[in-house]
């Protein structure tokens, strides 16, 4: 598909990639302290610190790695009119394509969350990225924690659809990208 934008972090900064190798051989090295002690344990046995360590840190690191390598992207085709958010590991992905409605605008809309878990630490505070259509309530497409990674998105996307960009995570809602569709009913929130 030639026609496909790939919004998101499309390639990871090499700091990130650096540190989930990183995380993945100290993986493997408590892999093998774990191996040479079951195996070979009269070699270590006054060496037992090291793999408790080793059992120990073995599920964070390779936590950290996955987590590190995870890539979250949205592909978005504007001549089928269709989109995909995609969860990346490496070769794995996920996502289906979705049909994407006729959109007037794009928006940021911070909204605060509440945890049905009891052991949560409470609120959870997202920025959403919603699809405003003509007709109906709006899609949101992607939810996100930093509001700098939640509009440089959502302008991604405004620009692929050719449609305009309202932040509103505050009370006074601005548009960052000019809506000609709309602006004769929130033309006092333009600020060019």
């Amino acid at each position: 598909m030639g026609s496909t934008v790939i919004i998101g972090k499309s390639h990871f900064v090499l700091r990130d990639r650096l540190l989930s190798v990183l995380c993945l051989l100290a993986g493997a090295v408590c892999l093998v302290i774990i191996y040479r002690y079951f195996y070979y344990n009269e070699l270590l046995l006054n060496k037992l610190i090291y793999v408790q360590a080793a059992v120990c840190m073995l599920p964070v690191v390779l936590y950290l790695s996955v987590l590190l390598a995870v890539e979250n992207l949205i592909y978005l085709n504007a001549v089928t009119n269709r989109y995909k958010a995609v969860v990346k590991l490496g070769p794995l992905h996920t996502g289906k394509w979705k049909q994407l409605p006729e959109t007037e605008y794009v928006s940021v809309f911070y909204q605060r969350y509440e945890s049905e878990n009891i052991r949560s630490t409470g609120n959870k505070l997202f920025y959403d990225v919603n699809l405003w259509p003509a007709a109906g309530a709006p899609l949101t497409i992607a939810q996100y924690s930093s509001k700098r990674e939640a509009l440089d998105v959502a302008r991604q996307i405004a620009v692929a659809l050719n449609t305009g960009l309202l932040d509103a995570t505050k009370a006074d809602a601005v548009w960052l990208i000019h809506c000609p569709v709309v602006a004769t009913a929130y033309s006092h929130l333009y600020t060019p």
